[in-house]
């Protein structure tokens, strides 16, 4: 190994050995180099790893390990959120365990507390230590399992929904005499970016295990899958000027449009049930009637069948007074 402050980190080695008969052994060890100063890892807690260079709804707390073959004689640390920086306190803000071995290494495992994170936006975390031989290291050169990741411990806290409406059709509109209508949804967040959009049309009277309500008739996405990144959700935006297009079907009675959009932090926009519930999506059509069926649209037209009871009233009214006529003047005949 180099003696090059890049390759200065925590090493696992795997080996395995064969003879003539077929026995095999397997040594695995881990070890850690250095020259430079401290090196560091997420103290193989999945969750910190996971969460380094991306985005959470929630704050947690989160750990970092720092190895070294002296001792760590100074430690400070920083955190930056969105653009305003300070120093964390010691025994306040984030604890630091000694976890040495009998091995001669000395390693300590730092706790930085979830309260630092309750508020929305971008944090990192920069610790920077200088051993007993004077040798300052941080961080920054941080490694996961797989080594592919180089960076400080760098999150994003999105705690709020996305934002999802229609537009390009006029919302004064409710009744249409037709086969289908085009609309177009639009979706929005305020930090880690839509990852999902669901559309959900179904009639107003449905229950809420009904197929309709359940079922979306359309789905996109942005998501990782077999290490092959799927964008279709950014295409289907990208060729239509930020805005998804959808068609509602006739039906014979009104129907509802609902939305669900989520984030890549894991919020999805919701709706609060009568029930206490909630349920995926915001409802931003209600009592949309589009249907060729005359009977249905004049039913669903207070308007309409209201002026046609009237008419039917005053038709009955009219045929009453002339039979009404046509027998007194046969009266008056006799």
């Amino acid at each position: 190994i180099a003696p090059l402050a890049e390759n200065d980190d925590i090493y696992h080695a795997i080996g395995t050995i064969v003879d003539r008969a077929g026995n095999e052994k397997t040594v695995e060890f881990t070890f850690s180099v250095n020259r430079f100063g401290s090196t560091w890892d997420y103290n193989d807690d999945a969750k910190t790893e996971s969460l380094t260079g991306w985005y959470t709804n929630e704050e947690n707390d989160v750990y970092l390990r720092e190895v070294n073959v002296n001792t760590v004689a100074e430690q400070t640390v920083d955190m930056i959120h969105d653009t305003d920086y300070r120093a964390l306190v010691k025994g306040e803000d984030y604890s630091v365990k000694d976890v040495s071995t009998d091995s001669g290494w000395k390693a300590y495992v730092y706790k930085f507390h979830a309260k630092n994170f309750s508020a929305e936006g971008k944090y990192t975390i920069v610790v920077q230590s200088k051993d007993s031989s004077g040798n300052e290291n941080s961080n920054a050169s941080i490694k996961s399992r797989d080594g592919a990741k180089e960076v400080p411990l760098s999150f994003t806290v999105d705690k709020t929904s996305p934002y999802a409406d229609r537009r390009d059709v006029d919302k004064s509109i409710t009744r249409y005499n037709a086969a289908s209508i085009k609309a177009y949804a639009v979706v929005d967040d305020n930090l880690s970016g839509v990852s999902k959009v669901e559309i959900y049309v179904y009639p107003e009277n449905a229950s809420a295990s009904d197929a309709h309500v359940t079922t979306p008739i359309i789905s996109y996405s942005n998501e990782w899958k077999d290490d092959v990144y799927n964008d279709e959700l950014d295409q289907v935006l990208a060729a239509n000027d930020g805005k998804i297009p959808f068609e509602i079907k006739e039906h014979v009675s009104p129907q509802t449009v609902r939305i669900a959009s989520y984030d890549n932090a894991g919020n999805v926009s919701g709706l609060l049930r009568s029930d206490g519930e909630t349920e995926k999506g915001e409802i931003v059509w209600k009592n949309v009637l589009v249907t060729r069926n005359v009977v249905s649209q004049v039913f669903y037209n207070r308007t309409a069948l209201i002026a046609l009871l009237g008419a039917c009233l005053l038709l009955a009214l009219i045929l009453f007074l002339i039979r009404r006529r046509k027998e007194r003047e046969n009266e008056q005949n006799l």
